[in-house]
């Protein structure tokens, strides 16, 4: 889905540029204008990602209010999937963590293990052993 993502974002940068049609835009003021459509390409996914990523490095200078206001929806776009992304993965976690030990043993290690068996594979001395005891229940 990211490829897509940065596919469509970094297209999407070069038709907004187009629309606008003003005279100095994005390309040239990163003197890519002269270039092939794929460097130009190129270009836009790297640009789509580092917006994405919320890295942005600022080495891509957007000059239209067009672009500029497309670079806004995009990070918009870019933080959207992140919170999305990172609520999936609490609730994967609340449920993990929600389940009894025995059952996230299971998930763990593809079969039930006792405490012993874990305690002794990792060579766990006796006092670990007892502490963790009451907690695997």
């Amino acid at each position: 889905m990211l490829p897509l993502v940065l596919h469509v974002m970094g297209c999407g940068l070069f038709i907004v540029a187009n629309i606008a049609g003003e005279g100095y835009d994005f390309r040239q003021a990163n003197d890519i204008g002269q270039d092939s459509d794929f460097l130009q390409w190129v270009y836009g996914i790297y640009w789509a990602a580092m917006t994405v990523s919320t890295i942005g490095y600022g080495d891509v200078e957007l000059v239209t209010f067009a672009e500029r206001g497309y670079a806004i929806a995009c990070m918009l776009v870019g933080a959207s999937l992140y919170a999305y992304h990172i609520g999936a993965l609490i609730n994967i976690t609340r449920s993990i963590v929600s389940m009894p030990s025995q059952q996230r043993l299971t998930l763990y290690f593809g079969s039930i293990v006792s405490i012993r068996t874990l305690t002794t594979a990792f060579a766990c001395s006796t006092p670990l052993q007892t502490c963790l005891k009451p907690i695997m229940r």
